[in-house]
């Protein structure tokens, strides 16, 4: 679901199945806990038919980028709503900024009490797959990217 690397730079990469992440707890990971069956139950999917990956590594000397993807086989609705209806219920609502990047349609969320990367996810989704990036560090515009997004962003299915 993801690539092994980008623009020549090798990625760490991991999957699993969405049950064997925990739905109770305070800390966060790769997902927050609950996140992953939150979002199932929102898309009508079985938890147990969830399955998601992750990547992330260095893309050059001073950025970073960490790439997610849940695959929800047989979604009924669309995945990104159903996203940001989770991270709004578990975490202070984000600012929802629509943009085309890569001529890919990107939906930015926004948190408004965090400036650090985990504070900015780009959302895209390809059938019933839910892409979720971000990377380090921030650009000042949120809506402009850094080059390590943009490299994810075109390096996707």
């Amino acid at each position: 679901m993801l690539p092994s690397s980008l623009s020549g730079h090798p990625l760490e990469r991991a999957a699993g199945r969405g049950t064997e992440l925990p739905e109770g707890g305070s800390n966060c990971g790769v997902f927050c806990p609950g996140d992953l069956q939150k979002v199932a139950a929102l898309a009508g999917v079985s938890p147990e038919r969830v399955t998601y990956a992750v990547a992330f590594g260095r893309t050059g000397p001073q950025e970073a980028v960490v790439l997610r993807a849940v695959r929800l086989p047989g979604a009924r609705t669309d995945l990104v709503r159903a996203w940001t209806e989770t991270v709004a219920r578990t975490r202070s609502k984000p600012q929802v900024i629509s943009a085309t990047i890569k001529d890919r349609a990107v939906t930015i969320l926004a948190d408004p009490l965090r400036r650090d990367a985990e504070g900015v996810t780009y959302l895209l989704e390809t059938s019933d797959v839910l892409f979720i990036l971000s990377g380090s560090p921030l650009s000042r515009d949120v809506s402009v990217p850094i080059t390590s997004v943009l490299l994810a962003v075109a390096a996707l299915p």
